[in-house]
């Protein structure tokens, strides 16, 4: 396994409807979802109303294998958080 790097964002369905969210309180989100087996080591989250950009390195074999971990990550904060009711991971 390598440490590999995956880029994404979290929209709204709608900015007006959205406030910014803190990118501290995203990365927190994202590591209490997280699961030993997603091997995730590191999250860069920047914000701006409507939109978290996300940086995740996980260690995985593959980028397939690192964009898959990443795409559940974002999902389970979607589903968990009720901040993020109505965004989507893109």
């Amino acid at each position: 396994m390598e440490m590999l790097l995956v880029l994404g964002s979290i929209t709204a369905a709608s900015t007006a409807e959205r406030p910014r969210l803190e990118p501290a309180v995203m990365t927190d989100l994202l590591w209490s979802v997280a699961t030993a087996t997603d091997h995730l080591e590191h999250v860069y989250v920047s914000t701006s109303p409507g939109v978290l950009n996300l940086a995740i390195y996980v260690l995985a074999g593959s980028p397939e294998e690192a964009r898959n971990v990443s795409r559940r990550l974002c999902e389970r904060a979607v589903k968990q958080s009720p901040a993020l009711s109505g965004w989507s991971c893109v």
